[in-house]
């Protein structure tokens, strides 16, 4: 239990559940991409070559921040679109702030792992915590 009550504790939850993803995404995007990108081990891994791969690569591709690309960097396959990012040479400003829109998925997802931390307290929270899931899916 957190010593700052439950409220506090999902805040907490949710502000290192956004870094951690953040986190991830620069260190895929920076270090393995714009570093590493060049080995062919690294660009096989992130199946350059797959059809599905050339479609994000022509989207990330695209100047600004669109709809589409913003859906690719929150519910795109994870590390390969990092680190595709990387070896595209892409702002990493404008990928952190494309991949921030995840909140609408994180905050319910916490939510409901808070909520069902307490279920065995009331129904209330039992039914809190399937709400919260649903709305994350």
């Amino acid at each position: 239990t957190c010593p700052w009550g439950f409220e506090a504790g999902i805040l907490i939850c949710i502000v290192l559940n956004f870094f951690l993803k953040l986190a991830a995404c620069t260190i895929q995007q920076k270090v393995i991409g714009e570093r590493l990108g060049g080995l062919k081990s690294v660009r096989a891994t992130v199946r350059v070559h797959q059809p599905l791969i050339r479609a994000i690569e022509k989207i990330l591709q695209r100047p600004g921040l669109s709809f589409g690309k913003c859906m690719i960097l929150c519910g795109g396959p994870d590390w390969p679109t990092s680190v595709m990012a990387g070896i595209l040479r892409l702002s990493l400003l404008q990928c952190l702030l494309g991949t921030c829109p995840v909140l609408i998925n994180l905050v319910p997802l916490t939510l409901s792992g808070s909520f069902y931390l307490r279920r065995d307290e009331s129904e209330v929270w039992k039914r809190a915590g399937n709400f919260m899931f649903i709305l994350s899916i």
